[in-house]
């Protein structure tokens, strides 16, 4: 059963610097000093930073601009810790390959970012032959392997903990579903839907689309005409929301709506024209309640990391930063002498305050996902007001 969880909120520990190299090591809490001496080491980082899913590069910058802090303050235990960076290009047979490249490589510890959903059903595969510890970000697989971790929640996660909260806000009441066409958004409505009805909300229409504006306006279309008191959308890009939010505007400006997401952006909730929620693993830097947010916005300006004027997913920067935090205190435990098999272990077991995003962080969930709760950021804009409520529990207590 996913209930309301108790809000925990812990102060920052750390700020982030430029984006370049890195530094990491072994004590009890991420950033701690000493001189173990242990070799350095290297996490490969595969992602698209370029082309229409840049925005996957993101966190990986954030990683980055977490481990340089480290090295400005003399780095940790005598641990560099190098992140290397290697573009996809959204391209499937390159991220196989490129996978291939860093398992190859034995001075690579890891493989973080892991592109898009569509290239990890061909990676995550690839992981367990390979041995090679694997955390993706932000994108998420549901495929399943030992050594494959989520930084971000996972798409039935997700599923559940929207469900729960439109049963509890909306009770009895009449849903729309629309949904983003691929794998991963579909398992998670599928979820969705069962925990739904389940809960005693009736399903009106559910429909699919592509990221084809016209389809976009169709389906929203579509789903309105069903009459519903709340349109729940599985998919939380900046162009979604913006063709949705103009239908909603001329023909339902009142109905609330749900989006089942990872992340929840700024830029996103800024579009809303009628009253939004967003079930989200990953909190943007705007709302209240991130106790981190002068911290973390100060440092990625230094890094450069997420031009929020032009609109990129500042919660995907958050996600790098605890991501950082995670894989820190993960060297740290296996240290003085990390190889893959002692960082995945100590990966599992890492458990930390979050700074910037809902509950706690570590992978000790059945889903291996860096956070177990999801936020609900509301926004409203006849008030203008966006903030965070208590967030849901993912998995049962």
């Amino acid at each position: 059963m996913i209930g309301r969880a108790s809000r925990r909120w812990w102060p920052a520990v750390a700020c982030l610097a430029a984006v370049t190299l890195a530094a990491c090591g072994s004590s009890a809490t991420p950033g701690g000093g000493g001189g173990s001496g242990s070799a350095d080491l290297t996490i490969r980082a595969i992602t698209n930073f370029t082309g229409p899913l840049a925005l996957q590069g993101i966190p990986v910058q954030a990683v980055q601009a977490y481990f340089t802090q480290l090295d400005k303050k003399g780095g940790v235990n005598g641990t560099d810790v190098t992140i290397s960076p290697q573009d996809a290009l959204g391209d499937v047979s390159r991220a196989v390959s490129l996978t291939r490249d860093a398992a190859a490589d034995k001075s690579v510890l890891a493989v973080v970012g892991m592109g898009s959903s569509a290239q990890m059903e061909a990676t995550v595969p690839l992981v367990d032959p390979l041995k090679l510890p694997s955390i993706s970000t932000p994108s998420v697989s549901t495929r399943e392997a030992a050594n494959y971790y989520r930084a971000a929640a996972n798409y039935p996660t997700a599923g559940r903990a929207a469900a729960a909260f439109t049963a509890e806000t909306f009770p009895g009441k009449k849903v729309s579903i629309l949904t983003l066409d691929t794998p991963a958004p579909r398992s998670a409505t599928d979820i969705y839907r069962k925990g739904a009805e389940a809960a005693g909300l009736s399903v009106v229409s559910s429909g699919f689309f592509p990221l084809s504006a016209t389809s976009i306006s169709n389906e929203t279309e579509a789903a309105l005409a069903a009459n519903p008191d709340v349109l729940v959308v599985n998919s939380a890009t900046v162009s979604v929301a913006k063709t949705m939010f103009d239908v909603l505007k001329l023909k339902a400006p009142t109905t609330p709506t749900v989006w089942i997401s990872n992340g929840c952006s700024s830029a996103t909730l800024a579009l809303a024209s009628t009253p939004m929620y967003s079930v989200c693993s990953t909190l943007p830097l705007s709302v209240s309640g991130v106790p981190a947010a002068a911290t973390i916005q100060q440092a990625l300006d230094s890094a450069g990391v997420g031009n929020l004027k032009d609109s990129l997913d500042d919660s995907y920067a958050v996600l790098g930063y605890e991501l950082g935090r995670s894989l820190d205190a993960a060297v740290q435990a296996c240290a003085p002498k990390c190889d893959r098999d002692s960082f995945g272990k100590a990966l599992a077991e890492v458990h930390l305050p979050s700074d910037g995003m809902a509950g706690e962080l570590g992978f000790q969930n059945p889903d291996r996902n860096m956070v177990s709760q999801m936020a609900v950021i509301e926004r409203d804009p006849a008030a203008g007001t966006i903030k965070v409520t208590s967030p849901f529990a993912a998995y049962p207590a």
